[in-house]
């Protein structure tokens, strides 16, 4: 490629990157901005054909004003609008150098505007892909002001490579030691987005088949090990069905559990933005502490769910201490009388069907484990895509196509219990997940949402899956070797960057504190250390990756330094008293030193008459030339050192 062609390209690859950052945002008009870029790339290489600046001034106003009356969510899309119908509107005429400063201006704007809306690992990558595109091209845009940017291509784009990753440092630097607010900034201002859940806190039987292949991600769960079985991850408790929809309809207490086992589960959860504001947890959770975007404890209902106020459109992080056993053993008269309730239009169809299941005499266990084998025989049949149907829901399931998810079977069992005289309830959450050994964490996706029954035992609660023999594919599965570090990296992304906050800062300084002063603070290591002191050692791999950095950086500009003949030659001339400015020129030198010594004079004239059409004019460099100039430098320092010799 030419040098007088890497500022437009790289201008072209800042909105390229910016496209991907945005893509989301622009789903619809992706396809039409593409085309519109690849045209005027074409026209810009080989066509070079362009419309006169009055007729695209109208143009943009145009497209302004109809952007205005494009559907658009918010003031953001309007603005993301007006940002890329001005970069094309450039594009479309010729790129002087003032045109690429603006492209790169709105380039950056496009990016800041990205800021507010994505949070993923890959806008990371992108934003330093970005920085690096953008001055390599600010440096060559820069060059061709004053010089032939054709004999500097190399040394400006190591100076603009070694400048993008200092800048990335110095910035991961400042992300660090600022101060960090314990408030959380645009929320609710349109500036998140909505990830589409596998979970609803309003079931309809009806309406859900949909998510089933959806693999984005629901959460993911840091746990010290994995299980030996499929995790249930705990989300709504129902109580109320009707006409195919469950809902929770009666209002718990918030209380204060306490897990009756000793075997207790911790886990640390990233749960991803959804239109809801229920929060998961493995099994039987009784606690729950909010730790990002702001720390604050929530209380659990008595059915042991955790309902936020307000609607989850930001990962938060959480940690949650979880029971093997229901910690509540209590069932008032309230709630049995709710939890036995059966909609009018079901109770004869269920009647009868319990009549051909089941004897009058027999004791609640035997009565759950012959009506969830019923469930689990041929016909039924777990199939996630099944035609709608009109009617009750669950009495189609039964008595006429035998096919269905498991909100089906878990419906059809939790009613079934309730005729037969046994509280039943429906939970919603998500069963199984991806096990990651590289950082011991669950990844959860919406496609693993999944419901099942709890009845009461008349001790405590217990949980039965009629469908789980039939899940062949909800099972914890592990990852492939590269992509679970690329999972990993995301996790620590959201804990360490997007969910970094003031607390964590602390945490951070305190560590710190501790590491560089042990002798103070002897108990500090005495805690049970891990087999590989990753803790200890990881502070000193990155001191080392930094110092590389830096000695790097010092030996790249000394190569620079020595590879400057001119800065070699106004250097040997201080080492033997001439005072040389370094605002002078080379002329100017040769010029002063003529009245002293003419024959030095003449030397350095030859030297600079050489050397600045190869340095900064068209003269190509070459290694005879370098090698010329470096004999007439040895020629210079013999005439030093032999006039030094004749005054002394």
């Amino acid at each position: 490629m030419k040098a007088k062609h890497i500022p437009i390209f790289c201008a072209y690859i800042g909105f390229l990157l910016a496209i991907l950052a945005l893509k989301e945002e622009l789903s619809v008009w992706c396809e039409g901005i593409c085309l519109m870029f690849f045209i005027t790339i074409v026209n810009h290489l080989k066509w070079k054909t362009y419309p006169s600046n009055l007729f695209l001034n109208f143009l943009a106003i145009g497209l302004i004003l109809f952007s205005f009356f494009l559907p658009h969510t918010d003031i953001f899309m309007l603005f993301l609008y007006v940002l890329f119908i001005l970069i094309l509107i450039k594009f479309l005429g010729p790129l002087k150098p003032r045109d690429l400063w603006q492209v790169y201006t709105l380039n950056l704007f496009l990016f800041s505007a990205a800021t507010f809306s994505n949070f993923n690992l890959s806008f990371g990558f992108i934003l330093i892909l970005f920085f690096w595109f953008t001055l390599i091209g600010i440096c060559f845009l820069t060059a061709q002001q004053v010089t032939e940017v054709a004999i500097l291509q190399r040394p400006l784009f190591y100076f603009a490579s070694g400048l993008s990753i200092t800048a990335v440092l110095v910035a991961m630097l400042f992300f660090i030691l600022l101060p960090r607010s314990p408030y959380t900034f645009f929320l609710g201002f349109g500036f998140s987005h909505k990830a589409k859940t596998g979970f609803t806190e309003d079931i309809d039987l009806n309406g859900i088949q949909e998510i089933r292949a959806d693999t984005s991600v629901a959460f993911r769960a840091i746990m010290s090990c994995s299980l030996k079985s499929p995790p249930y991850w705990r989300g709504m408790v129902y109580d109320t069905y009707q006409n195919g929809r469950w809902q929770m309809r009666l209002k718990p207490q918030k209380i204060k559990p306490s897990c009756p086992d000793s075997n207790i589960y911790h886990q640390t959860i990233f749960l991803e933005p959804y239109a809801g504001k229920t929060l998961f947890a493995l099994n039987y959770p009784f606690a729950i502490n909010i730790t990002a975007p702001r720390a604050f404890p929530i209380h659990p209902l008595s059915n042991l769910t955790f309902v936020l106020n307000w609607s989850i459109f930001q990962r938060i992080e959480y940690k949650a201490s979880s029971c093997p056993v229901f910690p509540v053993a209590h069932l008032s008269a309230q709630e049995k009388l709710l939890y036995l309730q059966v909609p009018q239009n079901l109770k004869e169809p269920l009647r009868q069907l319990l009549q051909h299941l089941v004897d009058k005499k027999d004791p609640p266990s035997v009565i759950i484990k012959k009506v969830v084998n019923f469930l689990q025989k041929p016909p039924f049949k777990s199939q996630f895509q099944i035609p709608k149907t009109e009617g009750e829901p669950v009495l189609t399931f039964l008595f006429k196509t035998h096919k269905g998810w498991c909100e089906h079977f878990a419906s059809a069992l939790a009613l079934l219990l309730r005729s037969a005289g046994i509280p039943a309830r429906f939970v919603g959450g998500y069963y199984g997940g991806t096990w990651n050994n590289t950082g011991n964490y669950y990844l959860v996706r919406q496609k693993d949402a999944h419901a099942w029954v709890e009845y009461w035992s008349g001790k405590d609660w217990k949980t039965i899956d009629p469908i789980l023999p039939t899940l062949e594919i909800k099972k914890t599965t592990y990852f492939p070797f590269f992509w679970k570090w690329l999972d990993y990296l995301r996790l620590r992304w959201y804990a360490y960057v997007i969910n970094y906050d003031f607390a964590k800062q602390r945490r951070l300084f305190y560590r710190l504190k501790h590491y560089f002063s042990p002798s103070k603070n002897k108990h500090y290591w005495q805690v049970k250390k891990p087999d590989f002191e990753w803790q200890r050692y990881k502070w000193v791999f990155l001191s080392i990756v930094c110092l590389g950095w830096m000695v790097f950086i010092i030996y790249f500009l000394f190569k620079q330094h020595k590879a400057n003949l001119f800065l070699s030659l106004c250097e040997l001339l201080r080492n033997y008293d001439y005072n040389i400015s370094p605002t002078q020129g080379g002329l100017e030198i040769a010029d002063m030193i003529n009245k002293k010594d003419p024959e030095l004079s003449y030397m350095v004239r030859r030297f600079v008459e050489i050397w600045y059409p190869m340095r900064y004019g068209r003269l190509v460099k070459d290694k005879a030339k370098i090698k010329h100039l470096k004999e007439l430098l040895k020629q210079i320092k013999s005439h030093l050192i032999k006039q030094k010799s004749i005054l002394a």
